[in-house]
């Protein structure tokens, strides 16, 4: 059975520092809850650190690039949850992108494309998952490896190689 995993996507132009711009690994870590947070990404972690960080107190913003939240979801789910932010007093920014992050004075300054600015104790970068399937040799122990990493499975989760299951 392979079972790699995947770890968060970076951006290099976010300036991750595990500190102040995080990403989900970094924010299980969190000792306190921060006053303010910007989650930048509503798709399904982002909408739950959004949903977990409001419940205990924290201010949140969420930025989505992509016309609606959970895009990949249903579009019934996605009204759903955007009404219980808006009941909780999470705002949603959605078909807007990030221009820029940058920590001044121990908080992080979030500019975004259409000129906006808005300044928070923590920001969570929240764009989606890299797999965990490179340099394993997968392919040349015959198992087909497809788009982005991902391994080639079908309906039993069986691979392009009998008994080798992902």
């Amino acid at each position: 059975i392979i079972a790699t995993g995947s770890e968060p996507a970076m951006i290099p132009a976010f300036g991750i520092d595990g500190k102040n711009v995080l990403t989900t690994t970094e924010m299980l870590d969190l000792r306190e809850v921060p006053e303010s947070l910007m989650v930048i990404g509503a798709g399904v972690n982002g909408c739950e650190f959004a949903t977990l960080f409001s419940t205990f107190g924290s201010q949140v913003i969420m930025v989505e690039m992509l016309p609606t939240i959970l895009a990949t979801e249903d579009k019934a789910v996605s009204r759903v949850i955007l009404k219980g932010f808006k009941d909780r007093g999470v705002t949603v920014l959605t078909d807007v992108a990030v221009e820029g992050l940058k920590v001044e004075d121990g908080r992080v300054k979030t500019t975004l494309r259409d000129g906006r600015v808005f300044i928070t104790e923590k920001v969570l970068v929240s764009i989606g998952r890299s797999l965990n399937s490179a340099n394993l040799g997968l392919e040349a122990a015959g198992v087909k490896v497809g788009e982005r990493g991902a391994i080639e499975v079908d309906d039993r989760m069986e691979t392009s190689v009998k008994g080798i299951y992902a």
